[in-house]
């Protein structure tokens, strides 16, 4: 069945729903995300659009669902020089409070099938420059089903690319796999199935860029019982450029009239495996096309242990993970420091990170204390700690 017929079928399917007697009119109509021990915030942007699907029907449908967060980093950089891309040219030490960003996020199921997702976010606050004080929607879609009723979902609109994991240690460091690979959100449809295992999906989308088109396919399937966990993941991506990836913040200020990034096609391998509280995963991308002067296919991998315990009802997590490299030098990425704004020139060919959270307050405010190491592709290093402080609405 082609994708106009399945949209089709699932807009008649909510309008079928909306004329349905509902028993929920007693239901408040504004209501907290986390309310029902969902937030928004935390879901993966590569996984976002699944996420969303699995917990909508927590909410009912004549409900306005409100989540969104603001963040803090007290930051200190120190190592070797480092020649980047801002204005400044050069990254050595220093020490810095950054108000990082602050979003609000919107749901609303206008009927059981049909559901409106949206994001303000404004990063860079207070901050200089171009990437200071940064507006943007991030998601801005309709997203069209019902999991209790059908496997099938369509979504279209500005979103996040359901490519890949790109695991972190924690909620701030981003491995070089996702820096180097992930693409950054941009307006497209995607066509996907999901039951309580597996999640295919198949997605069309423009980058923000290059105004070029890409064809994803992304596979996921996950196993949850008691006590272990596991999973894997395939996913490809055609004819991706890496100036189109990475923040689309700090990435917008890199010439896009310089040599070609085009990376060709990119294959994904990830998989996972977790006993109780720790948790172990792994992530492999190569592309098909060599990149500037580097003598083969660019490849990057991470990997991550994470240990997420709950004590006397307060979450902790401890995460370590590694990321590597190979012929992408010369392709500049985001250093860790300065609030994650200058880019490297020469590029970062490995990176350590770990991190510990907390939650204090109940379940609205986490802190966190991070260290990462980047090692430039000449050999420089630089050390980045920072403590975040994240609350949520």
């Amino acid at each position: 069945m082609q994708l106009k017929s399945l949209c089709l079928l699932l807009t008649l399917c909510s309008a079928c729903a909306a004329a349905e007697a509902e028993n929920n009119t007693h239901l408040p109509p504004f209501i907290l995300d986390r309310s029902q021990n969902v937030f928004f915030e935390d879901y993966s942007v590569s996984t976002f659009t699944q996420n969303l699907f699995g917990v909508k029907n927590s909410f009912g449908s004549k409900q306005v669902v409100l989540g969104g967060m603001a963040e803090l980093d007290l930051q200190r950089w120190q190592g070797d020089t480092i020649n980047t891309q801002d204005q400044a040219g050069t990254y050595t030490h220093d020490t810095a409070l950054y108000f990082t960003q602050t979003t609000f996020d919107v749901m609303a199921n206008l009927t059981p099938w049909v559901t409106l997702f949206t994001t303000a976010s404004l990063s860079g606050i207070g901050q200089g420059g171009e990437s200071g004080n940064y507006l943007n929607l991030p998601y801005a879609f309709l997203l069209f089903g019902n999991i209790e009723q059908c496997p099938l979902y369509v979504y279209g609109g500005y979103n996040a690319i359901s490519f890949g994991k790109f695991n972190t240690s924690g909620g701030w460091d981003y491995p070089l796999s996702s820096t180097y690979f992930q693409p950054q959100v941009a307006p497209g449809v995607s066509l996907g199935y999901q039951n309580k295992k597996i999640n295919v999906s198949t997605t069309v989308f423009t980058d923000q860029v290059l105004y070029e088109n890409h064809m994803v396919y992304n596979l996921l399937y996950q196993n949850n019982d008691h006590l272990i966990n596991y999973g894997f993941g395939l996913g490809y991506l055609t004819h991706l450029d890496l100036n189109t990836t990475g923040d689309v913040n700090v990435n917008r200020n890199i010439s896009k009239e310089n040599a070609s990034m085009e990376a060709g096609n990119v294959a994904d391998l990830n998989g996972n495996v977790g006993y109780k509280d720790f948790s172990l995963s792994a992530e492999w991308l190569r592309g098909s096309e060599k990149v500037l002067m580097n003598h083969a296919k660019p490849i990057a991998f991470g990997t991550t242990l994470t240990y997420s315990p709950t004590l006397n009802d307060t979450y902790y997590s401890a995460g370590l993970s590694y990321s590597k490299t190979i012929y992408l030098k010369d392709v500049s990425t985001m250093l860790a420091g300065q609030d994650q704004i200058p880019y490297a020139s020469v590029g970062l060919q490995n990176s350590w990170a770990a991190s510990v959270t907390r939650n204090f307050f109940g379940d609205w405010f986490y802190a966190s204390l991070n260290a990462q190491r980047d090692v430039t592709y000449d050999n420089k290093k630089t050390y980045t700690f920072t403590v975040d402080g994240t609350a949520y609405l």
